[in-house]
């Protein structure tokens, strides 16, 4: 296994990191959470999918293989993907944030274990799906925010893609007809949690560093638990592991995922505790 050499995680493990040595593989994990008991019923807007217990809602037109790749990452407790798990397991008492929600299967499986959850997405449709979903579920300590957590306070474009949710982005606003509030992470700590944070969950699509680097004064006045994506680029688990070791956190990985192109292996999530 070649391509392994010189990679970021294979180096980070050499600095005395641990890591699940496992990979990103999406057909297998798909095709393991297929064979749970699955009730699919359409609506005039969405799709209800009822899968272990769990209540769901996707866009009607949105193909179900991308939301059942996401649900394998939330509901099989091997997958690398996977955030609730030592040493970011989710406490009873636990205040979260759930930076990037869209199917909201992270979001809706906190809210069913701890005191607070605050979910942040985009996406207008993915945010209504969620709040149809926690209202069946019956979870009320469940908030979510249609907007985006950035490197600074402002507004940005954003590119709603109903077919593909997943597809959907942040644009240049020059480009964009359609808006979101953004603001930075220390002051949407400030304003949602006035009391305090105990964990942070981000997967931004590749925003993730920015984001963190906003949130300084809460992630040195608080110290939350964090899990964050680390695969979208090459270098995001380094940057990442080297901006939080400077607040006192310890650091390991989850998973490895592959880019065939690059011929390289990444760490899936940075676990920050």
């Amino acid at each position: 296994m070649d391509f392994f050499t010189g990679n970021k995680a294979e180096r980070s493990a050499t600095k005395g990191q641990i890591f699940c040595l496992k990979f990103d593989i999406q057909k297998r994990f798909v095709g393991r959470l297929k064979k749970f008991s699955i009730e699919i019923t359409e609506g005039k807007k969405f799709k209800r999918i009822f899968i272990n217990g769990n209540i769901y809602y996707w866009p009607l037109k949105a193909h179900l293989n991308s939301l059942f790749i996401v649900l394998a990452e939330a509901l099989l407790l091997d997958h690398p993907h996977y955030y609730d798990s030592y040493p970011t397991e989710i406490r009873s008492n636990d205040r979260v944030l759930d930076i990037g929600a869209c199917e909201g299967a992270f979001c809706l499986h906190a809210g069913k274990r701890t005191a607070k959850v605050v979910a942040v997405e985009p996406s207008y449709l993915m945010t209504e799906a969620i709040r149809l979903a926690s209202e069946q579920s019956n979870i009320k300590n469940l908030t979510l925010i249609s907007g985006v957590i950035g490197s600074e306070n402002g507004e940005l474009g954003f590119w709603e893609n109903t077919d593909s949710p997943e597809a959907s982005m942040i644009i240049e606003k020059e480009n964009a007809m359609d808006f979101r509030q953004c603001w930075s992470l220390d002051s949407f700590i400030e304003e949602f949690f006035p009391d305090g944070i105990d964990y942070i969950k981000c997967d931004a699509e590749g925003a993730d560093f920015d984001i963190l680097k906003s949130g300084k004064i809460s992630l040195s006045k608080y110290k939350p638990r964090i899990a964050v994506a680390t695969y979208h680029g090459q270098d995001d688990f380094e940057k990442i592991q080297n901006f939080l070791t400077e607040f006192g956190y310890s650091i390991t990985g989850q998973g490895l995922h592959y880019s065939a192109v690059l011929r390289k292996c990444y760490p899936v999530l940075l676990k920050a505790f």
